[in-house]
């Protein structure tokens, strides 16, 4: 087989392969040129090239989920497809998220002791000499 020789060829749909030959199949031989290892290792790196500089299988990759496109799957289809795995792993982690009471630890709370002591004082109103009211609180010495 030469390079001449190489046809472009449909891809195949599942349901087109069969599991064994169809009835009154004939085999031929494998061609000369393909005899050894060494010409089917020719013929194979010859292929490879030709794909390699003829053909073009754009894939498509999302880092964040590692997560590669399909061989013919267009943008659309990949990222409608990573839209449904990104909701698959919401829904997992969700899921894993148990409803349980918050109880507070000792070192949360705080609490502020001058706030809660209870201060005796003394109110005492008295006039001026001008008429007016006037009042003073008077605390014991030591406190506030």
């Amino acid at each position: 087989m030469t390079r001449t020789q190489i046809q472009r060829l449909q891809p195949l749909a599942s349901h087109e392969i069969e599991e064994a030959p169809a009835p009154l199949s004939r085999f031929g031989a494998v061609p000369g040129v393909i005899n050894t290892s060494w010409d089917l290792k020719l013929f194979e790196k010859e292929l490879s090239d030709y794909l390699y500089r003829n053909e073009k299988l754009p894939i498509y990759y999302n880092p964040k989920l590692k997560v590669y496109s399909r061989p013919g799957e267009s943008d659309r289809e990949f990222r409608f497809r990573l839209d449904q795995l990104a909701r698959e792993e919401r829904d997992e982690a969700v899921s894993d998220i148990e409803d349980k009471p918050i109880t507070p630890r000792r070192t949360d709370i705080k609490i502020d002791l001058l706030a809660l002591a209870w201060v005796p004082q003394w109110e005492f109103e008295y006039q001026l000499d001008s008429g007016r009211t006037r009042s003073t609180l008077v605390r014991p010495v030591g406190t506030w």
